[in-house]
């Protein structure tokens, strides 16, 4: 559960709505430019508490707090904006660092499908950077219309491969509301490492791009 009032929720430990749109008012009279935004929706979260219970779905919510906690550092900032939707700021960041951001964040997920293989995460995600001019809100709302093609693509192709599917006998196991395919990739500890390796670019990215705006 989380107390939309607050700035931090208390089941992932990200930031919350009132913060996040504190932020959005800050970046607004900032002149520090350009802006990305990532917004990512939580694949299958409705039906892990409709079919598990809400335990289920509080863990994955928790695992998503760990995703992002383990890849966003200050001056950005990730926030729990809904039930099942997420959202990055980047303050000074451009198209290539909110690339590199998102291909972290993937990364860090695969790690951690890696040790919860029985129900992995899944998100949709989409991405904006801003244009010259374009207000906050603008910026938002082509991120979020990039999420949602991206979600509506993902639960097409999942119709889709269930229709092939129906005729094929299982082996008895259930599987997870929205679930990823696990990766088949060995070496976790390099792969940390990897992500590692990212964080330190990102950092060194970010610091050049605002210094250049200041």
């Amino acid at each position: 559960t989380c107390d939309w009032s607050s700035d931090v929720c208390s089941s992932d430990q990200l930031h919350n709505r009132a913060f996040y749109s504190d932020e959005l008012n800050r970046l607004e009279r900032s002149t520090v430019r350009p802006v990305s935004a990532i917004v990512i929706d939580l694949n299958g979260l409705k039906d892990a508490n409709d079919k598990l219970g809400h335990d289920a779905g509080d863990a994955l919510l928790r695992r998503m707090g760990e995703v992002l906690n383990g890849v966003v550092t200050a001056p950005n900032h990730a926030a729990r904006i809904g039930g099942d939707e997420f959202a990055i700021l980047l303050p000074g960041a451009d198209k290539q660092v909110a690339a590199a951001m998102v291909d972290t964040v993937y990364e860090l997920l695969k790690i951690n499908n890696q040790f919860y293989s029985s129900a992995p995460l899944s998100l949709s995600l989409g991405v904006a950077t801003s244009e010259a001019g374009e207000t906050m809100e603008s910026l938002v709302r082509r991120a979020d219309i990039n999420m949602y093609e991206h979600k509506n693509a993902y639960y097409a192709a999942l119709r889709s491969r269930s229709a092939d599917n129906s005729d094929e006998t299982t082996d008895g196991a259930q599987t997870e509301p929205g679930s990823l395919k696990r990766s088949s990739d060995e070496g976790g500890i390099v792969r940390f490492i990897s992500v590692i390796w990212w964080l330190v670019q990102i950092q060194a990215d970010r610091r050049s791009v605002v210094a250049c705006s200041l």
